[in-house]
C-alpha cells in the first residue's frame, strides 16, 4: 500500500513548475549551561513543491552525513462536497495549545515533542453536509509508530504488528461549524498507541470531543480522549484553557490538563518588540512540583530570516511530558532563513 501511495503522490509532484518551489532552511547551536563545554550543532530543512491539488516536501538533516527523507506528499482531489487527500501527509486533530488529547493519528516526534507531529500514509476524506456539517473519515494501512523502541537495559525493539488489511487503522470525525460562537467535533479512533508497551504495540480504541470559540474577546477551547488500550486499564485526557490578545501586540495564553491522574497547567506569553518578539512558554506539573522554562527573543533579521535566542530550563527529571523528562539548562541561537 505505502508503494502504491508513494507512485500516486510522485508521478503527479514530480511535473511540477518551478515557480511552485519553496522551504525553509534552520542552522542551531546549543549549549548546556551547566556544562559548559557541552556544544550541540544542527542544520535542518524542508524544499516544498506544490501545484494545485499536489504538494510535496522532502525533509534533510546535515548530521555526520546529509540526511534526506520524504515528508509529506500527496494529492488533493474534488468532487462536489467530498474532498480526498491521499499520500504521506499530516491530520491535526484538536484545539488545545500544543497539547492535543484528540490527535491521536500523527505520531509525536519524540525529538521535538512540542512540534509538528511526523506525517504518515493515509487516505483522508472529507465530506460537507447541509447545515454546516463536515464528516471526516481516515484509512490507515499501518501502523507508524512515534517510536519501536522500549527504554529498557538494554533497549529492547518491539515488532510491529502485520501490514495486513486487517490491522490497518481508521478513524471518525463528525464536525459542526457555527453553533452559536463555537465549533465542536466528536471523534473515534479504532488502530494502535503510538509508543510500544513491553508485550508489543496495544490495540488501541479511542473517543475523542473538542470544543473551540469565543465569548467576547476571549478565546476558549476544551478536548477529551477517553482511550482503552487492549489489554490494559481505560485513561482519559482532558484539556481546557483560553486566550486573550491585549494592546499594544500582548498576548496571552492558558490552559489546564489532566492525563490519567496526573495534572498540568501550561501558559504562553509573547509580546511584539516592534519587527521583533518576546516569547515565553511555561509548564508545570502539579502533583511532582516540577516544571519547564521557555523563553525567547525572535529578532528580525530581513523579510525572510529571523534569529532567536533563547533558554530551556528544566526543574525536575519527572516532568512526565516526552522531550522534558531531563533537568537541565540549555542557551540556544536559531537562524532561520525562508524562501
Amino acid at each position: 500500500m505505502k508503494k502504491v501511495f508513494c507512485l500516486l503522490a510522485c508521478l503527479l509532484l514530480f511535473s511540477l513548475p518551478v515557480g511552485a518551489y519553496g522551504g525553509q532552511l534552520t542552522t542551531k547551536l546549543e549549549v548546556d549551561l551547566e556544562s559548559p563545554h557541552e556544544l550541540s550543532h544542527a542544520t535542518w530543512g524542508r524544499i516544498t513543491m506544490a501545484d494545485g491539488g499536489a504538494y510535496l516536501s522532502l525533509f534533510f538533516r546535515q548530521g555526520d552525513e546529509l540526511d534526506w527523507q520524504l515528508d509529506e506528499a500527496y494529492v488533493d482531489l474534488r468532487q462536489g462536497g467530498l474532498d480526498l487527500r491521499l499520500g504521506k501527509q499530516r491530520i491535526p486533530w484538536g484545539t488545545a495549545l500544543q497539547i492535543n488529547p484528540t490527535d491521536v493519528l500523527n505520531p509525536i516526534d519524540v525529538a521535538d515533542p512540542m512540534g509538528d507531529r511526523l506525517p504518515i500514509w493515509a487516505l483522508l476524506a472529507d465530506y460537507y453536509l447541509p447545515g454546516d456539517w463536515k464528516i471526516t473519515g481516515v484509512y490507515i494501512p499501518y501502523l507508524q509508530p512515534a517510536q519501536e523502541i522500549l527504554p529498557t537495559t538494554p533497549p529492547l525493539k518491539v515488532p510491529l504488528p502485520d501490514k495486513t488489511f486487517a490491522n490497518g487503522e481508521y478513524a471518525l470525525k463528525a464536525t459542526r461549524f457555527g453553533l452559536g460562537s463555537f465549533d465542536f467535533s466528536l471523534s473515534y479512533f479504532n488502530g494502535w498507541e503510538r509508543f510500544p508497551h513491553p508485550g508489543g504495540f496495544r490495540p488501541l480504541e479511542a473517543f475523542g470531543l473538542d470544543l473551540i470559540g469565543t465569548v467576547g474577546d476571549v478565546g476558549l477551547w476544551a478536548e477529551a480522549q477517553l482511550a482503552k488500550p487492549s489489554p490494559g486499564e481505560d485513561f482519559l485526557h482532558f484539556i481546557v484553557g483560553g486566550d486573550y490578545r491585549l494592546d499594544r501586540g500582548l498576548y496571552l495564553a492558558a490552559q489546564y490538563y489532566y492525563r490519567d491522574g496526573e495534572d498540568y497547567l501550561q501558559g504562553a506569553l509573547e509580546k511584539d518588540l516592534g519587527l521583533h518578539k518576546f516569547k515565553l512558554g511555561a509548564l508545570y506539573n502539579l502533583d511532582q512540583e516540577t516544571f519547564a522554562l521557555m523563553p525567547s527573543v525572535v529578532f528580525s533579521l530581513a523579510d525572510a530570516t529571523s534569529f532567536t535566542a533563547g533558554i530551556r530550563y528544566i526543574h525536575g527529571d519527572n516532568l512526565g511530558m516526552p522531550g522534558l523528562d531531563k533537568a537541565g539548562k540549555w542557551g540556544y541561537g536559531e537562524l532561520e532563513y525562508r524562501f
